[in-house]
């Protein structure tokens, strides 16, 4: 059950998420942010149920210093962190979000699984794939999938949902073809 809400969360967040649509915003703590914008802007628009906490000692890969936030909840404790925001200049140069921590031997055992057939497709550290999506409905039965595609093998990972007392399961399969992909 663990896993299959895990999946779902996943699917549906890529599904939904910018990665997958192209905008020019991320929406955390319900506010749409979008580069360029200021610190002060940013920091107005999330209160009083957000807050902005600096990191010390955050560099960007390039090795210049980098101004870095992290999103926190102001109820708590526990305080929710939501993502990390960099700023260059006072201006937004970088929005990450974080779509959740999942926890359980089921949740890391289905992230084992999914960086392990990613990283074995992968050549040089870079996996290239191509991304599908697909949903149907039947009766008694529904389900959201998502492939991705390397060449001739295919990830999948399907979310089924029974009316009856199956409930939710979650497949994660691989397969090897000649044909092309769809």
């Amino acid at each position: 059950m663990k896993s299959s809400a895990f999946a779902l969360i996943f699917l549906l967040l890529l599904i939904n998420s910018p990665f997958a649509q192209a905008q020019d915003s991320i929406s955390i703590a319900g506010r749409p942010l979008r580069l360029g914008v200021t610190r002060e802007e940013i920091s107005s628009s999330l209160r009083p149920t957000h807050h902005l906490r600096r990191l010390e000692g955050v560099r960007r890969l390039e090795g210049v210093s980098a101004d870095t936030w992290i999103v926190v909840t102001t109820a708590g404790p526990p305080f929710e962190s939501l993502g990390t925001l960099t700023f260059e200049h006072d201006r937004l140069i970088s929005i990450d979000k974080t779509w959740g921590n999942f926890r359980g031997p089921e949740a890391i055992r289905l992230g084992e699984v999914l960086s392990a057939l990613i990283s074995r497709n992968a050549q040089g550290g870079v996996a290239v794939a191509i991304v599908t999506t697909r949903s149907g409905r039947e009766p008694q039965i529904a389900g959201q999938g998502i492939d991705l595609t390397f060449g001739n093998i295919t990830l999948s990972l399907v979310v089924i949902e029974h009316s009856s007392e199956a409930g939710r399961v979650v497949v994660v399969n691989e397969s090897l073809s000649q044909r092309p992909p769809r």
